[in-house]
């Protein structure tokens, strides 16, 4: 079965407008989140992102960062979304800092799974027209829709 973004975002996994110092308080943030969707532990997830971002940045450009990690007791993809209150550097390609942060959690297997998401990921954000409805809708449910439209 094809694994989607819209299927694998659980609407408690969306945040709005979190506040961050920097991309290491992110990924602790990151972790939390995911510990308490998918009970994975938080100190495993924000290692997995961290590792993963040490070998380069995951900032796509235009404002958006899909960190990503992948975690061996993990049986099924997970996403979270986040848009921070106020962006943040995150050594993107073309500078601009980040605000729109889509987050994966991987089983250790599953290459095919990792590259169908990152592709999803990078083709809607990519859409300048989906990047300003999600800055601008307030409503987690909506955003959710969003992901599923």
């Amino acid at each position: 079965m094809s694994t989607s973004l819209s299927r694998i975002l659980a609407q408690e996994n969306i945040v709005l407008d979190m506040a961050v110092q920097d991309k290491q308080d992110l990924f602790r943030q990151l972790g939390q989140l995911f510990e308490y969707s998918d009970n994975v532990d938080a100190s495993i997830a924000t290692a997995a992102i961290t590792e993963r971002e040490a070998a380069g940045s995951t900032g796509l450009g235009c404002g958006v960062a899909v960190p990503h990690g992948r975690i061996a007791a993990l049986i099924d993809a997970s996403a979270a979304f986040v848009r921070l209150a106020e962006p943040i550097p995150f050594d993107s390609p073309d500078g601009k800092p980040v605000r729109l942060v889509i987050a994966l959690l991987m089983p250790q297997s599953g290459d095919d799974m990792h590259l169908e998401l990152l592709s999803e990921v990078a083709s809607r954000f990519s859409d300048e027209g989906f990047r300003q409805r999600v800055l601008e809708e307030n409503d987690r449910e909506a955003v959710k829709r969003l992901f599923a439209g």
